[in-house]
């Protein structure tokens, strides 16, 4: 694994609301609802924000949540998800029927190499129907968030590194946020897209200083403790390779910009496929 791209779960969990504003939330599940097909499930549903909706959309016995953090499946059960399976990583999914759509979240894939993720995408194939599909989301190399970052000198191979979006906070904090900008060099549409991270961060650190009943800068010690050192952004063609080596066949991609997020449709490639490609 990537190690400065590894989430601590459990420490998150009781924040990951705040996850859930970014990448697969809400509005970008709303925008895929109409192409979605039933039984479906969701692997990395987190606390079942977006899990809690699909299912009163499409119909709870219709919709499956998984995730690897007791207390995120706790968190989604108290929601109100039914259907949400806590389970570990490379086992077996507890489903009735295979799923015609089996969607991948974001976080899921970040932390792995790409022979990690090629054996977790692999090993999701026996739970799709053989008409059915596999939709990976990840950060892409795009976007506004991605074009800040790289503003801001925050981007490297892997995906933007969360210490220069700390830093730049902890100097708004110190010195204001138009004498920080100024002193950071960060002008015209920048400047919309660093007000947004910063909200963001300062809504993170709130939230763990009501949790743990401590002041920002304890908070903001603990936020940069637990989060990961990097999050990871994918390039189109990596992502590409990675549906290709796991046995899978893209059907479709979709970038959603204002979201920052690459949304890949896979399905099992057949004897014909897996003879045109050799």
């Amino acid at each position: 694994m990537y190690t400065d791209c590894l989430y601590d779960w459990e420490q998150l969990a009781g924040v990951w609301d705040l996850y859930e504003d970014k990448g697969l939330n809400l509005s970008l599940a709303q925008a895929e609802i109409s192409d979605l097909v039933a039984p479906l499930g969701l692997v990395g549903c987190g606390r079942g924000k977006v899990l809690h909706w699909l299912q009163q959309a499409l119909g709870t016995h219709q919709v499956a949540g998984y995730d690897t953090s007791t207390e995120m499946v706790v968190a989604a059960r108290a929601r109100g998800c039914e259907q949400v399976h806590c389970i570990t990583p490379g086992g077996l999914l507890p489903q009735s029927e295979p799923a015609r759509t089996l969607m991948v979240a974001t976080g899921v894939l970040d932390p792995l190499e790409p022979g990690e993720a090629t054996s977790l995408l692999s090993g999701l194939q026996p739970f799709l129907h053989p008409q059915g599909q596999l939709w990976i989301y990840v950060f892409g190399q795009f976007g506004g968030s991605w074009s800040f970052a790289q503003a801001l000198g925050a981007t490297g191979p892997l995906g933007v590194a969360n210490h220069r979006l700390f830093e730049l906070y902890e100097a708004a904090q110190a010195v204001g946020v138009d004498a920080a900008f100024a002193r950071w060099g960060i002008a015209g549409k920048e400047k919309l897209q660093a007000r947004v991270w910063l909200h963001g961060i300062g809504k993170f650190v709130d939230s763990v200083a009501q949790r743990q009943a401590s002041n920002n800068e304890q908070a903001l010690a603990t936020v940069r403790r637990i989060t990961p050192h990097t999050v990871r952004h994918f390039s189109e063609e990596e992502i590409d390779q990675i549906v290709l080596a796991a046995g899978l066949e893209s059907v479709s991609t979709r970038r959603f910009e204002s979201h920052g997020v690459l949304r890949v449709a896979a399905r099992r490639r057949t004897l014909a496929d897996s003879h045109a490609v050799s």
